[in-house]
């Protein structure tokens, strides 16, 4: 028996939440999609130098690791294709903006750059990232593909800022004055900057779980480890993770008005006990020779001779301005790496691509406001990943400056996609299914709360 109409005038329309979508029904997980994404982690740290030797000179596993993006990028694909693509407004889709600049940027490579194998590789693993993340984002289930896919991505940058950690500790915990050199310890597999981000990333979600999680064994394994996590990133003095991660920490301090009032009186609190205790004015100088490693204050200013790189690389974009030379261009043409995420996509896909790369991160975070004010729909779980994917935002954000963030196929792409990913998809799923039982189980003739209308 229907209900009369002017009963059902105010009463929005919508289809039930489907059990597979909710935040605690992930299984089975879309094991498809965690292997192509598997793979493209296990690809991180290869390269096609690697086969320079040969195909005989490296065994098989290796040889797996390296084409392991010529395998994902048309599987992905095909998921998109089997799934069920659902389009969205371009401007609403950071993955999708990505993927425009990521082609560009092949099509640039393919005509213009100085080393085309080069180039076609590195434009084939950063689509075939995007694309992962859009078959994510895209298809049915979404949420709880995006979802199982962003937990895979918090498990992987643990465990591996875990891994270098442990295999740092040495120069970490040790009597060193800085474990700025950690580079050696790890075999030339991470450099400072990259160590600084895996513990960055790993201790603001931390924090953020430690913050939404009921259970206090929880929080107090969380908090320790995001502890660690904070202690790496200052013993490592990369520039980038420390402002980074200090961003990061300060977003979630004002993410909603409960924290928000504490943190101002948290921070001038916090001034006024170093000025204390700060005997005979040194605090500054400490200061200064921690951000400058010990080196000369050239060093500083000029960001350890970055300021280098982006004078050359401005000269090499003016020479090709509208399209740029494709992936990896500042090494091919004999700059080196760049440093920066906005240059980068200059010399990668030139003014057509920036734009394309500047509006993702615009779109991102849009995302990100809209899901934020509406987040009394959604469920705690999504409330929590939000808040998440809003402190890697923020520490991604800073880090592309000194950085090629977002820019190039890199661990940072991996991290940034996923949480698009979970954005897009929660976006777009509309309200979330706290508001959709409520209207699916009011009575007739029963009020709409001011939460759910």
């Amino acid at each position: 028996m229907s209900l009369p109409q002017h009963r059902t005038a105010n009463v929005p329309r919508c289809r039930p939440a489907a059990p597979s979508e909710g935040w605690k029904a992930l299984w089975p997980p879309p094991v498809g999609l965690l292997l192509l994404w598997g793979g493209l982690w296990l690809n991180l740290n290869t390269g096609p130098w690697l086969l320079e030797g040969g195909m005989a000179a490296v065994g098989f596993p290796t040889l797996a690791r390296v084409y392991a993006p010529f395998v994902v990028l048309p599987a992905a694909l095909l998921w998109l294709a089997w799934a069920g693509f659902r389009p969205r407004r371009m401007a609403d889709s950071p993955l999708a903006l990505l993927a425009v600049y990521g082609l560009i940027g092949m099509v640039a490579g393919l005509a213009w750059s100085p080393w085309l194998e080069y180039a076609q590789y590195w434009a084939t693993a950063y689509l075939a990232t995007v694309g992962v993340c859009l078959a994510a984002s895209r298809s049915s289930g979404a949420v709880t593909k995006a979802t199982a896919l962003l937990l895979a991505t918090w498990v992987a940058t643990a465990t591996v800022a875990a891994g270098v950690t442990v295999k740092g500790s040495g120069t970490i915990f040790g009597d060193a004055p800085t474990a700025y050199g950690i580079i050696n310890d790890l075999e030339g597999a991470s450099r400072a900057s990259g160590v600084g981000r895996w513990a960055g990333v790993s201790a603001l979600v931390a924090i953020v779980w430690a913050m939404h999680l009921g259970s206090r064994i929880a929080r107090a394994v969380l908090l320790a480890g995001a502890g660690v996590g904070l202690y790496v990133v200052y013993r490592v003095q990369s520039r980038g993770a420390v402002f980074a991660a200090a961003a990061g920490l300060l977003f979630l301090l004002c993410l909603d008005k409960q924290r928000r009032r504490w943190a101002l009186p948290s921070l001038v609190i916090a001034v006024f006990f170093m000025a204390a205790f700060d005997a005979g004015g040194m605090l500054p100088e400490k200061i200064l020779n921690y951000l400058n490693r010990g080196g000369s204050e050239e060093s500083l200013y000029t960001l350890g001779g970055r300021t280098n790189y982006y004078r050359e690389g401005w000269e090499a974009f003016k020479k090709d301005p509208f399209f740029g030379r494709g992936f990896w261009a500042d090494r091919l043409t004999g700059i080196g790496h760049i440093h920066d995420g906005p240059l980068e996509a200059l010399l990668t896909a030139g003014l057509a691509g920036f734009v394309a790369y500047l509006w993702a991160w615009i779109a991102g975070w849009r995302l990100f406001a809209r899901l934020w004010r509406r987040r009394r729909r959604l469920l705690k779980a999504q409330v929590r990943e939000l808040a998440a994917c809003g402190a890697v935002l923020t520490f991604f954000t800073l880090r592309a400056i000194p950085e090629i963030t977002g820019a190039g196929y890199e661990p940072d792409l991996l991290i940034l996609c996923a949480a698009y990913a979970y954005l897009e998809a929660v976006h777009a799923r509309g309200p979330g299914m706290r508001e959709r039982a409520a209207v699916l189980t009011r009575r007739p003739g029963a009020q709409v709360s001011p939460a759910s209308a």
